[in-house]
């Protein structure tokens, strides 16, 4: 089986909100597609059964590593301050000085 190329495609690190205020975190190259598959109720278990699902926020990665390291970060952060980042429009180096470690 060959092996993906992952650097092929930029990689995005996303931000979701179900109907249950609740938030979800992940990585794709495809934030649209994938938001379809969270939908169709493929994908994420705290995701499923959701009826409403809106995308809140997005950044693009410089690697498929760098956006786990982000999204591992984000994933980390309290509710209050993942309510803070996505509030803002940020770009890809306004995101690692926030997680200063990130980028080595």
């Amino acid at each position: 089986m060959p092996v993906k190329d992952r650097s092929a495609k930029a990689w995005l690190v996303y931000v979701i909100e179900a109907d249950n205020a609740r938030l979800y975190t992940g990585i794709s190259t495809d934030v649209a597609r994938r938001l379809r598959e969270h939908l169709a109720g493929r994908g994420a278990r705290s995701l499923r059964g959701a009826s409403q699902l809106t995308l809140k926020w997005q950044v693009e990665m410089a690697s498929h590593s760098e956006a786990l390291r982000v999204e591992r970060r984000i994933k980390a952060l309290p509710v209050l301050a993942k309510h803070e980042l996505i509030s803002c429009v940020c770009e890809r180096r306004d995101v690692l000085a926030r997680f200063e470690d990130c980028n080595t």
